[in-house]
């Protein structure tokens, strides 16, 4: 079985949504890079809000498998509407293995 809990620095995503703002603020939005991981995949990432959108963008994505994107999608929601954010902004840098 698959472990597609977030977690970040030890906390759980139950954790993460029951921080309060300031605290959840000094951990996610203060637009350096951070380090996320949901399972065994590390999600390399800089997170923000800007006038009521929550900025997701997402520089690399080691590990994992199915499911990783959807975890991040639906917690990134779920703080979304904590927030009173009408949408969600995705940036992601894909580049190929391959050439």
């Amino acid at each position: 079985m698959h472990d597609n809990s977030l977690r970040l620095e030890g906390y759980r995503r139950a954790d993460i949504l029951a921080l309060p703002t300031g605290e959840f603020d000094e951990l996610i939005f203060h637009g350096e890079p951070i380090v996320l991981k949901i399972g065994s995949a590390e999600i390399l990432g800089s997170f923000w809000l800007e006038e009521q959108a929550l900025f997701l963008e997402l520089a690399q994505i080691e590990g994992g498998g199915e499911g990783v994107l959807h975890v991040l999608s639906s917690t990134a929601r779920a703080i979304a509407r904590q927030r009173g954010c009408h949408r969600l902004e995705w940036i992601v840098h894909a580049v190929p293995n391959r050439i």
